[in-house]
Formats: structure tokens, C-alpha cells, sequence
């Protein structure tokens, strides 16, 4: 009865979130919505990897202000009998946006190289009910994997105990703004007028493809009543994906203390083919503010050339014959698609840009990224900083390129970088080489300029189900949940293997001896060993349509000739098993033991029944 009440609770209540759909309310001109996802109860199973994890899938929409999960956990007993004896246990629910979540309760350790540095991952403990509520949320697809915490398993009879089952269930509810005003790139002027009641207003700009760079410009601001104060009373926030949070530290201006016009500018280059948010907050006061808004592009120049030949091209042969400000595009086919190498004049960086193309290969889960340097200075010790993003490159600042420490990587020599479950897009990956002077005394070393350094980098990209197959102790196995299939490690090779040898050396230890006997390994063991081994090799080599006769009834011969040898010896009786049982029974009534007695000493005493 708890069960259906839990299970007719969520029902309501799906059906209230359903109707909520048409009921949209309007704040500031802009409407705001509601999109409800419900998901039904999925049976929750003990953590064993990765393959006993039950994935969940939600999309949230553009504009979203904030997504609500919540999660409710339901626990069925078999039987015929209570829930409420099934004792409680906790699910874990882990949330990441863009691709599979990263699960490891069981603090396993990575290969090296192993990238772990998620963003938008959260996780949620469920033992009855509870809420995960996300701000401004990055739009598109979020993943849920949902599991038991591992729990030692007891012997127990059959359909005399409780067999208790835990099951899952999600409710995600999005609240997003809609028709938010579009701004253009076109010379296009967009007023807009900030009052008491209306102290916050939102727009949006779609990043276009080959775009450097864009920047928002506030203008001709006006004040009612005039005020004084230089500049205009507004601060704007700039965010790609999603909303900006208020108050937060990202890409953010106040115009209050600039005299001309006020600007703010986004990252170089910004994320392509994307919606950026803009938010203008009125000041505090009692001010109606109206201003202008207009969008500048600086674009890339679309008419750039690509060689069709890879290896032709050398950085001295650049240098020597191009000016400084030309630029030549080496084009790379690998496993993904198309990618554009900048060689620049100085032979220093390298950025990878590049269009989607049909591949012709396997697609597989899990993507390694291979890289070698070689560089020939016997005086320099040069190390090489790779900066890896998704959806756009990273700002560059000078010769240098700015990366966050999140995505930046360091290397000398020949390293493997790991990407469990990456998140979908377009991938760019930035090089640059620091150089230091080493040839002096001591273990001092100093920077050094090589940008005329010959180098060269070798760059490979593979997509593989598991790292490293598993290792040498495990398997790697393809698993499904619903419509979504993922591949996962299973790591039980040699586990069967450890428990027979502990038991082996356990019986030895009992027995005080070799277990089982040297006699019984020469003369049994070895020989259905042999016989086995024989009818195997047989049946898997030498077998042919034309001797199938006669090696087939070999093999059965050698099958059923080993079983008898390698099969355990028949269990000795005890020599004094009917004294034993007569013991027994002289301890259940002292009224007959002389009878019990008489009977059990009486050897003819069958013989006289007869």
C-alpha cells in the first residue's frame, strides 16, 4: 500500500508539472516557461562497475534560469510482504552536462594522464527524497548514472527473508525565458528603456561562424531625472550558453564610473555558432534610464588558402620566404574530421581549427590523445604547453596563449592524454614551447627565446571503448540503459584464479601435507590433464570435413576418458559410524537406554529377527 501511495504521489503530481506547460508568465516583456521531464522508475543495482549504473537523459532548453531534479526513491519487498521491512539503503545519483558522468565510489585509480577536470558535474545522495537544483544551467543534453552503494552480501535461505528492491525515480522541471530580444551585427540600433520595476534586461547575440571576436557598446544613455553623476548607472554581464548569474565574476562591466560609451567585449575568438547572453542590470535609485545597443564584429578573413600537401612544408622554408604577417594552413585528415594546423611565421604555436566532415571509421567512447616533440638543442631544455578546450580555442595574449589551469597540459616528450566520456563538439587544442638555458653552472635555468627553434610535433587522436583495453586484468564490455549503450571496464580477470589458490594453500595448511597427495597428481590429475588437453588441440586444429569421423570420436574418447581421473574421490565413512549414532541416541531418553544399549551391542540381533 506505501508503495502505490509513493507511486500515485509522483503521478499527481507529473500530471500538475503537465499542466503547467500552459500556463506561461511574462516578467519584463519576456515570457517565462516552464518544460517538465518525467522519468519513470528505474530498478536501482549494487555498484559492480560502471555497466550497473542506470543512466538517465534530460535536455534543457536555452535561456534556462533554473533546473530542478528531483529525485524519488522507492523501495518494493517481495513476498507479500511490508517495505517497510526492507532496510533503508542509500542511491547515488551523479549529474553531468554534455556527456556520461565520471563515477568511481570506489576511489579506483586512473592511468596517469587520466582527464578528470569536469565542469557542471554534481552529485546526490537519495535514501527517500531529494532535490538537486542547478542555476542558469548550461543548455542541450544532461546525464544521470544512479546506483546502489556496495553492500557485503549474506548468505541467506530462499523465501525466508524479505527480497527488497530499490527503485528510482526523476522529475526535471526547467523554467526558461523565451522570445528574448535578438541583437544584430548589421549597423542595427536596439533602444531600450530601464525603469523602477524593471531593473534588469536580457538579449541575446548568435555567434556566427569565423568570428575573432564581438563587442556590445552602450550608448547614448540618458537619465530622468538628470543626474549628475558621469557615465551610465548600469552594469552588464556576458556569458556564451547560458544566462549570466548576477553578481558572479565572469565577463562583467560597470558603466557607471565610464564617461563616453560603455563596451564590453567577448573572449578572443568566442565560442562559434552559439548564443551569448547579455544582461544590463539597473543601478540601484530612482532613475529611467534609456540607452542604445549596438554589436561590432571583427571577423576572420574567409579567403585564407589550404595546402593539400602535409609533409611539403618546413618552418625554416616559411620563414625564409613568407612576411610575417602571412599565414599557411596545413590540412590534417585524422579520425574525426578535418583540422587545419597554423603554421605562423615564428614556428612556435600551432592551433588547431577545422569543419565537421563524414568519417568512414569506427566510432567508439572513449578518446586518447597521443603527442610527441622532438626537438634538436643540446643547451635548451624545452618544455611544451598544450591547452585543450570544447567549442572554441583559448584567448591568445602576445606569442602566448592564456588557458585556464583546468585545460592546460604539460609535456617534454612523448605523454597519452585520457578522455573518459567526452563531451560532444568541436575540440581545439593549442601548442606552444617554452625554452631554458641550461648550459651554464649550476641548476639555475633562464627562459630563453626560441621562436627560430626548429621543432616538430607529432599529433595523434584516437577514439577507443575503455583506456588501454582494460589493462592486462580486465575486459572491456559494451553495456546499455534504455536507448543509451556505453562501453565500460570489467575488471575480474584473475579473480577466480586467486580464490583457488588461497583455498589451495588453505588445505594444504589443515592437512599438514601436500594437498591433494603427490600419488594422486601423478597417476590421475596429470594423466585427465593430458587426455583433455589432447581432445582439445584435437577438436580445434586438426579436425577436417574429411577425417570428422574419426577425430571427433577422438575427442570423445579423450572428454569422457579424462573425467573419471580428474573428478574428487568418493568421501570416506567413519569406521565407528553406527557407535556414533548410538551415542546420539543414549542422550535423547534415559527410559531406554538398557534397551538402546542391548540392541546396539547385539551383533546377530538382524539374524534373529530373520
Amino acid at each position: 500500500m506505501a508503495e502505490d501511495n509513493q507511486l500515485l504521489g509522483l503521478t499527481l503530481l507529473n500530471l500538475i508539472l503537465f499542466l503547467s506547460l500552459f500556463c506561461p508568465c511574462f516578467v519584463g516583456g519576456v515570457a517565462v516557461r516552464e518544460n517538465v521531464e518525467v522519468h519513470q522508475t528505474k530498478v536501482m543495482h549494487q555498484w559492480n562497475g560502471f555497466g550497473s549504473a542506470q543512466v538517465f537523459h534530460f535536455t534543457i532548453p536555452r535561456a534556462a534560469i533554473v533546473s530542478r531534479f528531483e529525485l524519488q526513491a522507492v523501495k518494493l519487498a517481495g513476498n507479500q510482504e511490508s517495505a517497510a521491512s526492507c532496510p533503508n539503503r542509500t542511491i547515488h545519483v551523479a549529474f553531468q552536462s554534455g556527456s556520461f558522468p565520471v563515477v568511481n565510489p570506489k576511489n579506483a585509480s586512473f592511468p596517469a594522464n587520466t582527464w578528470l577536470k569536469r565542469t557542471n558535474a554534481f552529485q546526490v545522495n537519495v535514501s527517500s527524497r531529494s532535490w538537486l537544483e542547478v542555476k542558469n544551467p548550461a543548455p542541450g543534453d544532461w546525464y544521470a548514472a544512479g546506483y546502489l552503494s556496495h553492500q557485503p552480501e549474506k548468505m541467506t535461505q530462499r523465501d525466508l527473508t524479505v527480497s527488497c528492491t530499490y527503485m528510482l525515480g526523476i522529475i526535471h522541471t526547467t523554467v526558461y525565458l523565451d522570445e528574448i530580444p535578438v541583437l544584430s551585427d548589421r549597423g542595427a540600433l536596439y533602444h531600450k528603456m530601464l525603469s523602477s520595476g524593471s531593473d534588469i534586461a536580457g538579449f541575446r547575440y548568435f555567434v556566427p561562424t569565423n568570428t575573432l571576436s564581438f563587442q556590445v557598446t552602450i550608448s547614448d544613455c540618458h537619465q530622468a531625472p538628470v543626474n549628475s553623476t558621469a557615465g551610465c548607472p548600469v552594469i552588464l554581464l556576458l556569458k556564451p550558453a547560458s544566462l549570466p548569474l548576477p553578481g558572479s565574476e565572469e565577463n562583467n562591466v560597470n558603466c557607471s564610473t565610464m564617461e563616453e560609451d560603455c563596451s564590453i567585449n567577448s573572449d578572443t575568438p568566442p565560442i562559434q555558432s552559439t548564443w551569448y547572453y547579455l544582461e544590463v542590470t539597473r543601478l540601484p535609485g530612482n532613475l529611467t534610464i534609456s540607452f542604445n545597443i549596438e554589436v561590432k564584429v571583427t571577423a576572420c578573413d574567409k579567403s585564407q588558402g589550404y595546402l593539400d600537401e602535409v609533409g611539403e612544408i618546413h618552418p625554416d622554408q616559411v620563414n625564409s620566404s613568407l612576411p610575417s604577417h602571412v599565414h599557411l594552413w596545413k590540412k590534417v585528415i585524422t579520425n574525426r574530421g578535418t583540422v587545419m594546423a597554423d603554421q605562423g611565421p615564428d614556428g612556435g604555436s600551432m592551433t588547431t581549427m577545422g569543419e565537421k566532415v563524414p568519417i568512414k571509421r569506427k566510432h567508439r567512447f572513449q578518446r586518447s590523445l597521443a603527442k610527441s616533440s622532438h626537438i634538436e638543442h643540446p643547451d635548451l631544455l624545452v618544455s611544451v604547453r598544450l591547452c585543450i578546450r570544447v567549442g572554441a580555442p583559448p584567448s591568445q595574449e602576445g606569442s602566448k596563449f592564456s588557458c585556464e589551469p583546468h585545460h592546460e597540459l604539460l609535456t617534454n616528450g612523448t605523454n597519452t592524454w585520457y578522455f573518459p566520456f567526452p563531451e560532444p563538439g568541436v575540440w581545439y587544442l593549442t601548442l606552444d614551447k617554452t625554452c631554458w638555458n641550461v648550459s651554464g653552472s649550476g641548476n639555475d635555468s633562464v627562459e630563453v627565446n626560441c621562436s627560430n627553434l626548429t621543432s616538430a610535433v607529432e599529433l595523434r587522436t584516437e577514439i577507443t571503448p575503455c583506456i588501454n583495453d582494460c589493462g592486462q586484468n580486465g575486459a572491456c564490455h559494451t553495456y546499455y540503459s534504455g536507448v543509451f549503450f556505453y562501453a565500460a571496464c570489467s575488471c575480474e580477470d584473475g579473480v577466480l584464479a586467486v580464490v583457488v589458490l588461497i583455498s589451495w594453500i588453505l588445505q594444504c595448511r589443515k592437512r599438514k601435507k601436500m594437498y591433494p597427495s603427490v600419488r594422486r597428481i601423478l597417476f590421475y590429475l596429470l594423466p585427465g590433464a593430458i587426455l583433455a588437453g589432447t581432445g582439445l588441440i584435437t577438436y580445434a586444429f586438426f579436425e577436417t570435413e574429411s577425417n570428422y569421423a574419426y577425430l571427433h570420436s577422438l575427442w570423445h574418447v579423450c572428454i569422457s576418458g579424462c573425467v573419471p581421473l580428474v573428478l574428487p574421490s568418493r568421501r570416506k565413512k567413519a569406521a565407528a559410524a553406527s557407535n556414533d549414532h548410538s551415542e546420539e541416541l543414549l542422550d535423547v531418553s534415559a527410559d531406554y537406554v538398557p534397551e538402546l544399549r542391548s540392541y546396539s551391542a547385539s551383533d546377530s540381533m538382524l539374524d534373529n529377527m530373520e
